[in-house]
C-alpha cells in the first residue's frame, strides 16, 4: 500500500513537473484574415546606429519560427508590421571594486502597428508598446564578458520576441470594442483589394 501510494506521489509530482516545462503559446487575438504579412525596415528614432536591420530580420525569424504567420511581398500581403525604435536607455546596475559598472542594463522601447493593406492603410489596433531587454557583463577581465555588438543583438533578439507576442496576441478593439476584420469582398461578391 505504501508503495502504491509513493508511486502516485511520484507520478503526480513528475506530471506537473514535466508540464510546467511545456510552453504554451497565448490565443491569437490577430484578426483571423490576416494570415499573410509584410515587414517593412524598422524605423530608427534612437541614437544607436544600424539597429534596424538586424531587428528586421529578428523579426522576420520570430515570425517564421511561430509559423502562425507567414511573410510575403508588399504587395500580396494582408497587413504590414510597422515597428518605430522610441528610446534606447543602457545603464549600469552593478560596479566593481574599481567603481566602473560591471553589469549593463539595456532597455530598448518601440512601438508596433499591423497596418492593413486596403486603400487607406488603416490601422488594426493602434500603435501598440513594446519593450526588450538585455543584460551585458560589461567587465573585460571576466571570463563571461559580452562584447557590445552580443550585447545589442541579443537586446534586438528579446524585443522582436515581444513584438511577436504582441502582433499575435495583442489587444486589437477599437474605442468600441469591436475587432476590425480586413474586407476580403465575399460578402459581397466584390474582388479582393489588390486583385
Amino acid at each position: 500500500m505504501i508503495v502504491r501510494c509513493g508511486i502516485t506521489w511520484l507520478c503526480a509530482i513528475l506530471l506537473i513537473l514535466s508540464s510546467a516545462c511545456t510552453a504554451v503559446p497565448r490565443a491569437r487575438t490577430l484578426p483571423p484574415s490576416v494570415r499573410t504579412v509584410y515587414v517593412p525596415l524598422a524605423v530608427n528614432r534612437t541614437a544607436e546606429p544600424a539597429i534596424e536591420e538586424r531587428f528586421t530580420q529578428f523579426l522576420q525569424e520570430e515570425i517564421l519560427a511561430d509559423g502562425r504567420l507567414q511573410l510575403t511581398q508588399r504587395k500580396k500581403a494582408d497587413a504590414f508590421v510597422e515597428v518605430e525604435f522610441t528610446r534606447l536607455d543602457r545603464s549600469a546596475n552593478r560596479f566593481g571594486d574599481n567603481h566602473f559598472g560591471s553589469h549593463i542594463r539595456g532597455i530598448l522601447e518601440a512601438r508596433v502597428a499591423i497596418i492593413q493593406n486596403v486603400p487607406g492603410r488603416p490601422k488594426i489596433g493602434g500603435y501598440r508598446p513594446i519593450r526588450g531587454r538585455a543584460y551585458q557583463n560589461a567587465d573585460a577581465r571576466s571570463t563571461t564578458f559580452e562584447p557590445e555588438p552580443d550585447f545589442i543583438d541579443k537586446l534586438l533578439r528579446d524585443l522582436a520576441r515581444e513584438a511577436m507576442i504582441e502582433i499575435m496576441t495583442g489587444d486589437y478593439r477599437d474605442d468600441a470594442g469591436i475587432i476590425p476584420t480586413v474586407d476580403t469582398g465575399a460578402a459581397t461578391g466584390a474582388a479582393a483589394p489588390g486583385a
